[in-house]
């Protein structure tokens, strides 16, 4: 998984990769704040939840992932959730 936060935006683009290419995208914005997903490819199963929190007081976005459960190649699954990034809000005009 990588992320993308545009200079000057309040949006994220969220990339899930296979190899090296991307097999799905989302993207969250103070407009569209979570994101529920299930992908999967011929090896990969991922399902989970996300949400962008925007902390005004302290003029933070966090890009949060509430829960992600996966397996690759086999049947184990593995499970995580947390804070994935915090990054500064652009300032306000």
């Amino acid at each position: 998984m990588r992320w993308l936060i545009p200079d000057g935006s309040e949006t994220v683009n969220v990339e899930f990769i296979q190899g090296k290419e991307p097999f799905a995208r989302l993207t969250l914005s103070p407009q569209e704040p979570f994101r529920q997903f299930n992908f999967s490819t011929d090896a990969i199963l991922a399902e989970g939840r996300m949400r962008l929190h925007i902390d005004e007081q302290r003029d933070k976005g966090i890009l949060k992932l509430d829960s992600l459960s996966y397996r690759c190649y086999g049947p184990e699954e593995k499970a995580f959730s947390g804070t994935l990034v915090e990054f500064d809000l652009p300032a306000k005009p």
